[in-house]
């Protein structure tokens, strides 16, 4: 898990306590964290910081009738830009409660820690379910520069923009989420951090199972934004197809690879379910492989370990999770904003 400082808001506790509380049980989500936060205006469990006299009901409007919620959150970042606790990390990490948030898949697109900088989530801009900003921004917040904006994930983009926040692009990899484009077609079944919203226990659950799923275990190893095509760092598998699927999920993709003893990785698509899967062999020497931005390439560990390294590029190790998951059949719905 990267240097960050997580948080969220409990507020509307009808709704939003137990699920809280059931990510807090099993030590997921959020409360994987190095250290996190919850506010909420009642002193109760899971909120470590009660605001009591903070009005956290919220209307509700615009062109997509979302929370019109920008008092509360800057009532709430404003205090966290002056906690000790959240400037001790190098990131802080706003989520809705509603979000599965797999912190262990944040580094890769983390920018260096010195930048001012935050995380863009979605072709839109910044969006509300998970929003990554650096030790340097929030230092540097001006409240009074950020205009008058309800919403408060615009608002937030335009406070960071108006101090010189460098936007990093990170979508889709930072947040499954439908009302942003590409719009993904599975459910929770790629390498994303964040999959939104998940309202309900048996939802939320669910879709952390599935996405826990990929990759099938911890013999593999990431590139992201790499390629290898045949000739060019990898080679084609004779008598296989090429590409194997042009929709496929990653998961079905990497089944595919174990059963092949020839095959030694695969190039997918970055964190899209379904997705294009090729399969590749010949990855003894991946120097000749180039950048992609679209793509991600998964090697088995026993090939990676006898390859030669890939150079200014980011190698993720994988971990292995075992999770209890819900047989509920998840429901997603459609949103553009976030409705904390």
């Amino acid at each position: 898990v990267p240097d960050v400082f997580c948080f969220t808001v409990m507020g509307q506790p009808d709704l939003e306590r137990a699920l809280l509380l059931s990510q807090q049980k099993k030590g997921k989500g959020l409360f994987q964290c190095p250290t996190y936060a919850v506010f909420g205006q009642a002193n109760m469990t899971p909120v470590t910081h009660p605001l009591p006299t903070l009005a956290f009901g919220v209307a509700k409007g615009g062109r997509w009738g979302t929370a019109l919620n920008t008092p509360v959150f800057k009532t709430i970042w404003q205090k966290v830009q002056k906690m000790p606790e959240a400037l001790a990390h190098a990131f802080t990490v706003k989520l809705d409660p509603d979000t599965v948030f797999m912190p262990e898949r944040l580094a890769s697109l983390l920018p260096p820690v010195k930048l001012k900088s935050f995380l863009v989530n979605c072709n839109e801009g910044l969006h509300g379910p998970i929003e990554v900003v650096s030790r340097e921004a929030i230092k540097h917040l001006d409240w009074d520069l950020c205009g008058k904006i309800p919403e408060e994930d615009i608002w937030l983009q335009s406070c960071l923009q108006r101090v010189g926040a460098l936007p990093v692009t990170a979508f889709p990899a930072l947040l499954w989420e439908r009302g942003c484009k590409p719009r993904l077609e599975g459910t929770c079944g790629a390498y994303n951090v964040a999959y939104h919203p998940r309202k309900t226990i048996p939802e939320w659950w669910s879709c952390y199972g599935q996405a826990s799923q990929f990759p099938l275990t911890a013999d593999w190893k990431v590139y992201r934004n790499k390629n290898c095509p045949p000739g060019v760092g990898g080679k084609s598998l004779a008598g296989v197809p090429e590409p194997y699927s042009t929709a496929m999920s990653p998961t079905a993709c990497m089944q595919k690879c174990q059963s092949i003893a020839d095959c030694q990785g695969i190039v997918v698509e970055d964190n899209h379910d379904p997705s294009t899967c090729f399969l590749r062999s010949g990855l003894d020497d991946m120097s000749h492989c180039f950048m992609s931005p679209a793509n991600s390439l998964w090697v088995k560990r026993q090939v990676w370990n006898a390859t030669t390294a890939i150079s200014a590029t980011t190698v993720e190790t994988t971990t292995t999770t075992t999770t209890t998951t819900a047989t509920t059949t998840t429901t997603t719905a459609t949103t553009t904003t976030t409705t904390t």
